[in-house]
């Protein structure tokens, strides 16, 4: 055995056995490491290439005055006393500071930016707070939380703005802004921005602005994303108002420089976790070459489940994880456990919002045992305990590594098990010969450009049609503004007037997208002409493209027809 940085090689799974309490999981463990042997021809292969211990850490607490209304709903759901990283951040917030927080998975960071928004609304109901999240899926799954904290503060209210809200009930929320609204930087570009005087008793009392899984803001998205973070403050300024930024991250190397650039103010940052750490067991499991190494995982996937183990697969396309999907529950079948073949389901991008929500409720209530996924399920929606996280093939960056790795052992007292099982790149290869840089070497750096050259004319078009725009916006938008103006007037896309540029270009907001994505299809069952779900432009001519077959839910359907027109 010989100690690593943050943990212990092992040898056997022996060696664990004065380490783990839970009986499913040594099971499982001892059956995995008995079958990791392998003959091939005259040789004797073992497939699983390392075994590493992670020690749990304990928590880290810190007291800090709160508003006895609060400390009442937090003492309510065992939710004190507050870690160190919540208290400092909370203290940052209360001196005006915006703050970062960049602590792993699951270590709280919403109790950061939801015990100032509570304290200022006890203290003036007619503070609001904005809540962006990069998907609707995490926005919705932070509304149901939020609801259920808040359900005994009278006249407190959130609601989710997004593109899944009904029309007749959008017009209530303009009419009248909840406490806290959640949305995500599309509507907030094509819907409210465009319209802020619909909104203008929100952005008069608009206190704070969180901006959840800021790591996600990087590249084209997140210059986009920067740019409409700039567009809101100017008019959150212009209202009267100068909101205070939180920002929660997943663990980068540069969260300060990526929020400061992102927002264009100073931000204070929280890295040190006083969260605590379960203990984790990592395996590496390199398949033989000559066999196919995504059956290796769907075997090692069936095992955890068949152990009782609550398992999350992580598949680097949609394709791979129908089809792994489909296998699973066909050897299911086959050896005779037709009661898991309920309790098994995939989980990507392309499936109905109403599919995807039931998938999560299913997983979160014990109702499904596994989940075969893509990236869509990597961040932070609540799917509620998992024991076994299983990487088939690395994700490509150690931020996703560590973010998809921090969904199992979230309990104090359990363990969780991550297993990577390789694939035959250079990248997979090497982390199978130095695991321990796995999860001890140095995570990626975020970056992001607002000063794209390309994007930000778009958004000071943008800026021009909600509010005139002058030189001295350049705090918002930009040292080139002056520039940039020259050039839209020239090109008859401004006009300067006493008040400033205007735009002469209608609704420009609907020409800029700002995700690099195309526009999705609608997928349609013509047996019934009923939607199934959708495809996104830059796949749809790879992957349904006629006579294609084309994987969903665990069964194949022919395309019979593409109409590009509607």
């Amino acid at each position: 055995m010989r100690s690593l940085a943050r943990g212990l090689r092992l040898s056997s799974t022996r060696e664990l056995l004065d380490k783990v309490g839970d009986e499913r999981i040594l099971s499982f463990l001892r059956e995995l490491e008995e079958r990791s042997t392998i003959n091939v021809g005259t040789f004797r292969l073992n497939r699983l290439a390392a075994i590493m211990y992670y020690n749990a850490i304990p928590p880290k607490h810190r007291e800090i005055r709160l508003h006895p209304r609060v400390k009442e709903i937090l003492r309510e759901r065992n939710l004190l006393p507050l870690f160190t990283h919540q208290s400092e951040g909370i203290s940052l917030i209360r001196e005006g500071k915006n703050v970062i927080v960049a602590t792993p998975a699951a270590s709280g960071k919403s109790l950061v930016y939801l015990i100032p928004i509570l304290e200022s609304f006890i203290e003036d109901s007619r503070a609001k707070a904005l809540y962006l999240a990069p998907t609707k899926a995490l926005e919705r799954d932070q509304l149901i939380k939020i609801v259920e904290l808040t359900r005994s503060l009278e006249g407190f209210g959130a609601a989710a703005y997004d593109g899944g809200t009904p029309a007749k009930e959008r017009a209530e929320i303009r009419r009248n802004p909840p406490t806290l609204l959640l949305t995500n930087p599309d509507m907030l570009h094509y819907g409210i921005l465009p319209n802020h005087r619909k909104w203008s008793s929100f952005f008069s009392n608009l206190k704070f602005i969180v901006l959840d899984e800021i790591h996600e803001y990087r590249g084209i998205f997140g210059a986009h994303v920067a740019n409409i973070l700039r567009r809101t403050k100017r008019l959150a300024n212009m209202y009267g108002s100068n909101p205070v930024f939180i920002a929660a991250s997943a663990t980068i190397a540069n969260p300060k420089e990526h929020a400061e650039r992102l927002v264009g103010e100073e931000f204070e940052v929280i890295q040190e976790n006083g969260s605590p750490k379960p203990a984790k067991v990592v395996l590496l499991w390199n398949p033989v070459p000559i066999f196919d190494p995504y059956n290796d995982a769907e075997r090692l996937f069936i095992g955890a489940i068949s152990a009782g183990l609550k398992t999350i697969a992580f598949c680097k396309s949609r394709r791979v994880v129908e089809i792994m999907t489909r296998n699973i529950k066909r050897h299911l079948l086959r050896i005779g456990k037709e009661d898991l073949l309920r309790k098994v389901a995939s989980y990507r991008s392309g499936y109905l919002p109403e599919e995807r929500r039931r998938i999560e409720r299913m997983l979160f209530s014990g109702e499904l045992i596994g989940v075969v996924a893509t990236s869509a399920l990597e961040l932070g929606i609540d799917v509620g305990e998992l024991d076994c996280c299983i990487l088939v093939g690395y994700p490509g960056s150690r931020i996703s590594t560590l973010q998809r790795a921090g969904r199992v052992g979230r309990r104090v007292g359990k363990i969780g098990i991550i297993i990577m099982v390789a694939l035959e790149d250079a990248l997979d290869q090497y982390f199978v010969k130095n695991p321990e840089e796995l999860f001890s070497g140095e995570v990626e750096r975020a970056f992001v450009n607002p000063e794209n050259e390309r994007l930000l004319p778009k958004h000071v078009l943008c800026a021009s049609s909600e509010l005139p725009v002058r030189e001295g916006d350049s705090a918002y938008l930009g040292s080139k503004l002056k520039e940039i103006l020259e050039n839209l007037e020239k090109g008859n896309q401004v006009r300067r007037t006493a008040f400033g540029y205007i735009s002469l270009v209608s609704r420009p907001h609907a020409k800029v997208r700002i995700r690099s994505i195309e526009e999705p299809f609608t997928l349609i069952n013509v047996d019934g002409g009923k939607e199934i779900g959708y495809v996104d432009g830059a796949r749809v001519f790879r992957e349904c493209y006629p006579g294609a077959v084309y994987l969903h839910m665990d069964r194949a359907y022919l395309v019979v027809g593409l109409d590009i027109k509607n």
